[in-house]
């Protein structure tokens, strides 16, 4: 058995307040969704739904790693993804959002 690291055991209460954050999002954009019958708020509704709950999962995800001291690493299209306190960018390069520029800003 793997013993979860300092680091990881103090992330654990952040990410389950951020999923009960996210919960409730979730809860409101139901609620709001059981409004309409269609159109495109209905539309707009769903596809903040579809995130909120992509969202959720991957923060759970997050959790269960940082229980078991494991790394998780995020990439869309190839490019990593990391908050914003663990951005990685090497010296002289600087973070435009979550991805390097390589640029001097």
């Amino acid at each position: 058995m793997l013993a979860a690291c300092a680091c990881c055991a103090q992330q654990v209460p952040d990410i389950a307040k951020d999923i009960g954050v996210i919960s409730a999002e979730i809860q409101a954009a139901e609620t709001e969704d059981s409004k309409y019958a269609g159109g495109l708020i209905k539309s707009l509704i769903a596809a903040r739904l579809g995130i909120l709950r992509q969202t959720a999962a991957m923060l759970s995800q997050k959790q269960k790693a940082a229980r078991n001291g494991i790394s998780l690493a995020y990439t869309v299209g190839g490019i990593g993804l990391y908050a914003a306190s663990q951005c990685r960018c090497p010296v002289g390069l600087n973070c435009s959002g979550n991805r390097a520029t390589g640029r001097k800003d």
